[in-house]
């Protein structure tokens, strides 16, 4: 449905539901988005879950606080880990290496005040986080590297000779 002006009516399911009817509010959210790539899976679960009138996922993530996102780039040498930790310093990171995974923790803080008072919307997230990123390789312990800059972790995990000569190319045959 659109109106005459043009833009897009966007509807949800608590729009239907009648325990909303009594207390109508307009929902200050953000629908035009960049690209489907864009998109985060917490950010689609706050769109589908917002409008419910129980506590949802979405509450969780006020409970859990702060999780980097990390990319993982695989080659013959290497595993590199990519963490994003915007606000964080290296003394608020630690880095585990186990037989079978890293483990990267750490606290987040942040300055502001408990008063919430004229805050209309709060994203920033702070808290204790722990991500484990399991390995099926034997790693190279005496060469792995850590580096902090601009706010992203990146941690080199060579191979061992062992585990590069453990990874062979499989070819696909018709039929």
């Amino acid at each position: 449905m659109k109106f005459k002006n043009g833009q897009e009516a966007v509807m949800s399911i608590g729009d239907i539901v009648p325990w909303h009817w009594g207390s109508r509010q307009v929902p200050v959210r953000k629908h035009s988005r960049g690209s489907s790539r864009d998109i985060s899976l917490s950010s689609l679960l706050d769109d589908f879950f917002s409008d419910f009138p129980f506590d949802t996922p979405t509450k969780i993530k006020d409970v859990s606080g702060f999780q980097p996102n990390i990319d993982i780039k695989d080659s013959p040498e290497q595993l590199t880990v990519f963490a994003e930790v915007p606000g964080m310093e290296e003394k608020d990171l630690d880095i585990t290496l186990n037989v079978d995974s890293l483990v990267l923790e750490g606290t987040k803080r942040t300055d502001r005040e408990e008063d919430r008072e004229g805050f209309h919307y709060v994203e920033r997230r702070s808290g204790s986080f722990r991500r484990v990123i399991p390995l099926n390789f034997e790693v190279d312990e005496d060469k792995v590297d850590a580096k902090f800059k601009n706010g992203v972790l990146t941690i080199a995990l060579p191979k061992t000779s062992k585990a590069k000569s453990e990874t062979r190319k499989i070819s696909v045959k018709a039929g």
